[in-house]
């Protein structure tokens, strides 16, 4: 593990951190038993933690250290770095290169991987959609292959939210990794 030193900036940020805590053990005392917040006691509690998140988040860029993305398996950035990522949306892709992650790991699949299971979201699907729709489901099939053959990863990961799409992509993603014989970790994407 690298060292790293605390500048006077880290020293004043951590100094704040304690500050704002207290501030909360505080304002929960005033409350207590039964914690019913005033509108006055809801900006104090805002102002507060929005102080705590933007030291914290100062620290963490001066030093360059992230949360661990997904507390149950205690992921590390590094872990990530070296891993293909499948993914279900931007949002988690936009997210992921906050923290320095190639975006060359990463493969965003945002639809199901069969007409059978686009049928499941969409029943009323016109037919007339079935032949492009089968084309992108064989571009990303296509893509999976390519990014499994050219991989140096020492991990494979698929990265969710909680939907019924991305439900219908895990099953299908897991029985061709199954396949394949290669292991496969599956994360859902909390906020």
């Amino acid at each position: 593990m690298k060292e790293a030193k605390l500048s006077p900036q880290n020293i004043q940020n951590i100094s704040n951190i304690v500050k704002n805590s207290l501030e909360l053990k505080i304002l929960l005392r005033k409350k207590s038993p039964h914690f019913v917040l005033t509108d006055n006691d809801l900006l104090e509690l805002n102002k507060t933690l929005t102080g705590l998140e933007q030291n914290i988040q100062q620290i963490r860029d001066s030093l360059k250290i992230y949360p661990i993305i997904d507390r149950k398996i205690s992921l590390s950035i590094k872990e990530f770095k070296e891993a293909l990522i499948f993914l279900t949306s931007k949002n988690i892709q936009k997210e992921l290169l906050k923290f320095e992650i190639p975006k060359t790991n990463m493969l965003l699949i945002s639809s199901p991987l069969s007409i059978d299971d686009i049928k499941k979201i969409n029943p009323k699907i016109p037919d007339s959609n079935l032949n492009n729709l089968e084309r992108q489901i064989n571009k990303i099939w296509d893509n999976i292959n390519a990014k499994i053959k050219s991989t140096q990863y020492k991990k494979i990961y698929f990265i969710k939210e909680e939907k019924l799409a991305n439900e219908l992509i895990e099953k299908k993603l897991t029985e061709f990794f199954d396949k394949k014989g290669l292991e496969f970790y599956v994360i859902k994407w909390e906020k």
